[in-house]
């Protein structure tokens, strides 16, 4: 698992596992509503 914290490096890591072709998954999380 890899955490980003910028749209920019988002899409960095992105574009590199898809050129390996590589399936990408996203978990959104409700942390926001416990911290």
């Amino acid at each position: 698992m890899q955490v980003t914290t910028t749209l920019a490096e988002t899409w960095e890591l992105l574009d590199a596992a898809r050129a390996e072709g590589k399936t990408v998954g996203l978990v959104p999380t409700m942390g926001f509503l416990h911290a």
